[in-house]
């Protein structure tokens, strides 16, 4: 069996295979969008069932073969179990394991202008950082065009609390997030620490007191929530 098959352009090389927990048992899983789920029992892998995410009367996400770069396994709500970002016609949804089925059933969709990938399979700018310490995973998002935050509110109603959502330069850069991607999708050198967003590149480097440029999630927040303030000082 073919697990792993490098493909698309400019996705960095796509794999059709995704680890994660899906059952209630929290033993693995995997997935693959050739031969549906695999599950490991305690001593071997089994599968059954219909393709997941495949388009269906009672499914309406479907994978899109050169969006699969924007396939997410990732426990959003803090359960232990996974749900599943998954791409459709142009569209990022939430969607859940639904065991009677043996396939992911959608929930919601990410807020409007919030996505993964680009068209092109190259990241979009999209982190789940749990920004408010709910132990809930939030978005945010920001590449060379536009910012935002939506902290995470249930399955069913997703991520519905905007925070902050603008095209860059509407404001001042002091009151942006900074750029996760630049503008042909490569990585900013952004990371998350320390309840912060950090940014480290060529354009921090000798400029700014440890090369490094931080915005404290309080400032993110804007007075929702704040956390404990962290040991480093903040830019």
């Amino acid at each position: 069996m073919q697990l792993i098959r490098a493909a698309g352009d400019g996705a960095g090389g796509l794999t059709d295979v995704h680890f994660g927990v899906v059952q209630s048992n929290r033993r693995a899983s995997f997935l693959t969008f050739q031969y549906a789920a695999w599950h490991f029992d305690g001593r071997q892998w089994s599968t059954r069932g219909p393709h997941p995410g495949a388009p269906s009367d009672a499914d309406p996400v479907g994978i899109e073969a050169a969006k699969r770069a924007g396939t997410r396994l990732l426990d959003v709500d803090g359960d232990g179990v996974c749900e599943a970002i998954l791409r459709s016609e142009g569209k990022d949804w939430l969607c859940r394991w639904v065991p009677e089925r043996d396939s992911f059933t959608p929930q919601c969709r990410l807020p409007e202008g919030v996505q993964v990938v680009d068209d092109r399979g190259r990241d979009a700018g999209l982190r789940f950082v749990d920004v408010d310490e709910d132990g809930r995973l939030d978005l945010v998002f920001s590449n060379a065009q536009r910012y935002s935050l939506y902290l995470f509110t249930s399955i069913k109603e997703g991520w519905s609390r905007k925070i902050l959502d603008g095209q860059r330069g509407e404001t001042q850069a002091k009151d942006e997030i900074p750029p996760l991607v630049r503008a042909d999708g490569t990585n900013n050198g952004a990371w998350f620490g320390l309840r912060h967003l950090w940014v480290q590149n060529e354009e921090t480097g000798g400029k700014l007191p440890g090369h490094l440029f931080g915005r404290r999630f309080t400032r993110l927040l804007h007075g929702h929530r704040e956390p404990p303030s962290p040991s480093p000082e903040g830019y």
